[in-house]
């Protein structure tokens, strides 16, 4: 076996615009749907396992009870009952794939061969599966199975079987990972919701001897597939599946692109397929007909439906998808038609071009059930927007009336579902009955159902009260059918919301009554009232009817023609301090947006700010940062980052309350980056650590907030102290910044780590830089106050006197003299006394002189010992005279 991997390129480049402060995104409202962020997907990767026929004399035969364990979609067809096993990839681990599919250069005839696999998931193996052939040779490539969607997996096997002599070349297993679709925001559009290729993906059409782009055909008809692969997945998945049937195709295959021009999955999303256009017919490789793929569309439903029914959404987003096709050509829904050597429906399934299991028995009885997709096709065709070709007024035709549209705004919003209108005969529509002037907003004749129709969908209004705000009234709405109805996938429900205006000029806001309206100046400030995430169009026309309140703004904005940022609250406006200060506040109050320049010139100007406020209501101060407000403990932690309580931003309690609170802040900070950790000792110095395990094992909590480079630069760094090694020695030092003492046990060693921490790790020229006084225990002498302590339990054991130090020492002179910033950050604890444990025992005893003790088993038997003693090493301890 031989395995090769290529990942597709899907690369998205976003345009950047570096400014003074910060580039930022503006979101904005078009017609109805509001922009967000596009991102970048990640590509699909295709992995190929070649695998070998298997000699003659070593091949297995294959027999009606192996025939009996494969898993086979439709019963009727037959399969081989007596063969052998020709060729046969082993089981074998592969990155996970979501689809697989067998391709070969020649030698594998439908007719006396099958091709199956089988694939693991979660350690259970399927049943070996039939593969459906896709023979076809086009674009120059090669001929292979049709891809099978099956999911998640980690492994698969193939075999080809054979009934009669083949002789196999270039078999490959090819599995496909599906990778992560962009995200890209569709623009209002005039035919059913089609997702783009841009937004599920898609990569470029082209490879060997493909040219720019494919030839376009005249369109004659539809052809009906099925992928034949799982029907269980998850509308997010849907676009990996195209994204792999496309690398399946090119790189298996070694087609130009995705063979068919739309698929459709069984939530009724459409996708964009081929590449060439959606409004014309680019040759396809999808029907094993030349002539059929160069004037057909072809469109395949998600999944395998040989038994399954496909689902209503599936049916219902095809019979718009082929209404709007057939409309936009002309082209009936019925009647037969000769094409290349067939002879086929105008709207048929892959069978009736060539001999395959394909689109599945139930999507071909319902291709040609009466009632089925033809028939729902024409019916969908009857009912349409029409005009004469000496007139510009545009109707909405449903069961034999002729209703005329109000304006373009109508027209648009209609015809994004029914298609653009069609010029039809005047004796024709003069025979339609005449109608009411109607808008977009229809009511469901048979049920009661209002919905306002745009983009390509029916958004139902909840109560009519909600419809007054919009139509000034239940009562003017339009009745139509229950099969025009129908005809609309349900949309987002409508709202008191609106959005108006181009993507130029955009405008959010919503109904205070039906007569007024409250306006937004942009989508935070949306966001911050309430805006429930999708808004219909509300014509210009209507809007400047309305009595508009003072438009209300979201908090980080610009003006259009300069880059600088301001906090705007409550009358007042701060410049931000530097682009970090900006990332901070935009985590919680969303990205800046453009606003009206008087909007900011109006404001008063209140200085520069960072991302601590105050609420001015009621005193509490945090730091906004990773979407979130961030509380101090006292005045003190505030004093070490602003300076001061009272050089903190006041802010309204309105701004304040928008943001959920988070873990409290310290002193503690990481550096821009993520490449340095400190701690504040003042607001223009710290202690740094330069690894985030020292910094944690000196206290580091789960929450430090982050400071730019340039505030960094302005924080002086404290003199590494506590205990330090070179990374070239084991040797453990003591340093108050300006010394080194070595330690002189493991006794010491354990009580100075109680107090400092883990020994941080410096260089042999920095630990040379100190100069070496000698060893110490752990009683140290405060160099500047002459206060002696044993250092143990993280606290300061403070003697009482020198005569007690005299017991343990030996003499006060014995003591480590060391600067007050290695003693000074120790809370002090229990005195010392003349009582010891010894270290990793239980005995205790009371020194009477420096070499003689007073001796006992353990605590219980110690009369008068105090709660707490200090520890004894056992090497002193094995001096002492007992």
């Amino acid at each position: 076996m031989r395995r090769t991997r290529r990942a597709t390129l899907l690369r998205f480049v976003p345009l950047l615009a570096v400014t003074t402060l910060v580039a930022a995104l503006l979101v904005a409202v078009t017609f109805s749907q509001l922009r967000t962020e596009d991102t970048a997907g990640t590509p699909a990767e295709v992995e190929k396992s070649e695998f070998d026929v298997t000699p003659e004399q070593d091949r297995e035969p294959y027999t009606a009870e192996d025939a009996a364990l494969v898993a086979v979609a439709d019963p009727t067809v037959e399969t081989i009952q007596d063969g052998v096993i020709v060729a046969e990839l082993a089981p074998h681990d592969l990155p996970g794939f979501e689809l697989l599919g067998v391709t070969w250069t020649d030698g594998v005839p439908a007719d006396v061969a099958e091709v199956q696999v089988r694939w693991q998931q979660d350690g259970s193996w399927s049943d070996w599966t039939i593969l459906d052939p896709e023979s076809q040779e086009v674009e120059g490539g090669i001929p292979g199975t049709e891809p099978k969607w099956v999911g998640p997996s980690q492994a698969a096997q193939a075999r080809i079987i054979a009934s009669d002599d083949i002789d196999p070349a270039g078999l490959t297993l090819v599995t496909v990972a599906s990778g992560e679709s962009p995200t890209l925001t569709q623009a209002a559009a005039t035919q059913p919701n089609i997702i783009s290729r841009a937004s599920w993906g898609a990569r470029a059409y082209g490879g060997s001897g493909c040219g720019s782009a494919p030839s376009n055909g005249t369109f004659k008809g539809t052809i009906v597939h099925h992928t034949a692969g799982s029907n269980n997945y998850s509308a997010a998945q849907s676009a990996g599946i195209v994204r792999s049937a496309q690398a399946y195709h090119m790189d298996g295959q070694r087609w130009c692109d995705i063979g068919y021009n739309f698929l459709i999955d069984r939530y009724g999303q459409t996708f964009e397929g081929r590449a060439g256009g959606i409004t014309k017919t680019p040759y396809g490789a999808h029907a094993g007909n030349s002539a059929v793929n160069a004037s057909t569309t072809g469109v395949s439903l998600m999944g395998e439906f040989t038994s399954a029914v496909p689902p209503d959404a599936m049916k219902n987003a095809l019979v718009q998808l082929v209404a709007w096709r057939h409309s936009l050509f002309g082209t009936p829904a019925k009647g037969r038609y000769t094409n290349g050597s067939v002879t086929i429906h105008r709207i048929d399934g892959h069978r009736s071009v060539k001999s395959t299991a394909c689109p599945g028995q139930q999507v071909f009885n319902w291709i040609n059930a009466a009632g089925g997709l033809r028939d729902q096709v024409e019916q969908a065709m009857s009912a349409d927007l029409v005009r004469t070709a000496a007139s510009p007024t545009v109707y909405l035709v449903d069961s034999g009336t002729k209703y005329p549209l109000s304006g373009g705004v109508a027209y648009n919003e209609l015809a994004s579902a029914l298609g653009p209108a069609r010029v039809r005969p005047d004796a024709e529509i003069n025979a339609l009955a005449n109608g009411a002037v109607t808008g977009s907003v229809l009511r469901n004749a048979s049920t009661g159902y209002i919905a306002k129709i745009e983009q390509g969908q029916a958004h139902p209004f909840p109560d009519c009260a909600t419809v007054t705000l919009w139509t000034g009234g239940c009562g003017a709405v339009t009745n139509v059918s229950s099969s025009l109805m129908n005809r609309f996938s349900v949309g987002a429900p409508m709202s008191a919301w609106f959005g108006v205006g181009t993507s130029k000029s955009p405008q959010i806001g919503y109904f205070t009554s039906g007569s007024g309206a409250q306006p937004l100046t942009d989508l935070r400030a949306a966001q911050i009232a309430g805006f429930p995430g999708w808004a219909g169009r509300l014509d210009e026309q209507r809007y400047a009817t309305l009595t508009k309140a003072q438009a209300s703004s979201s908090y980080l904005v610009r003006t259009r023609d300069s880059s600088v940022v301001y906090l705007v609250d409550a009358g007042q406006r701060w410049q931000l301090a530097d682009y970090t200060e900006y990332v901070k506040l935009a985590s919680a109050l969303g990205p800046v947006q453009i606003s009206a320049p008087s909007h900011v010139s109006t404001a008063q100007d209140r200085g520069t700010t960072a991302a601590i406020l105050r609420n001015l209501a009621t005193g509490y101060i945090g730091s906004i940062e990773g979407g979130q407000r961030h509380p101090f403990p006292d005045c003190a932690t505030v004093t070490l980052w602003a300076g001061s309580c009272g050089a903190v931003t006041n802010v309204s309690d309105a701004l304040m309350s928008i943001v959920p609170e988070g873990a409290p802040m310290s002193r503690w900070f990481i550096v821009e980056g993520g490449a340095q950790w400190g701690a504040l000792e003042s607001p223009t110095s710290a202690r740094y650590y330069p690894s985030q395990s020292e910094a944690t094992s000196a206290g580091l909590p789960a929450f430090a907030s982050t400071v730019s480079g340039p505030r960094a630069a302005g924080i002086s760094a404290i003199a590494t102290t506590g205990l330090v090694k070179s990374s070239s020695s084991a040797d453990v030092y003591l340093t108050d910044g300006s010394s080194r003492w070595i330690l002189d046990g493991m006794t010491t060693y354990r009580q100075l780590v109680s107090a400092y921490g883990s020994v941080r790790t410096v260089s042999a020229g920095d630990l040379a830089a100190l100069p070496a006084r000698g060893t110490t225990g752990a009683i140290l002498r405060n160099a500047t106050t002459g206060y002696i302590a044993l250092v143990q339990d993280g606290q300061l054991h403070p003697f009482p006197d020198c005569a007690t130090a005299a017991l343990w020492m030996g003499s006060c002179g014995a003591a480590t003299n060391v600067s007050s910033v290695l003693m000074s950050s120790l809370a002090v604890g229990a005195p010392m006394s003349a009582w010891f444990r010894v270290d990793g025992a239980t005995t205790v005893g009371r020194l009477t002189t420096p070499s003689r003790a007073v001796v006992y088993p353990n605590a219980g038997a110690a009369p008068g010992i105090p709660a707490w003693v200090a520890s004894l090493s056992p090497a002193r301890y094995a001096t002492l005279g007992r």
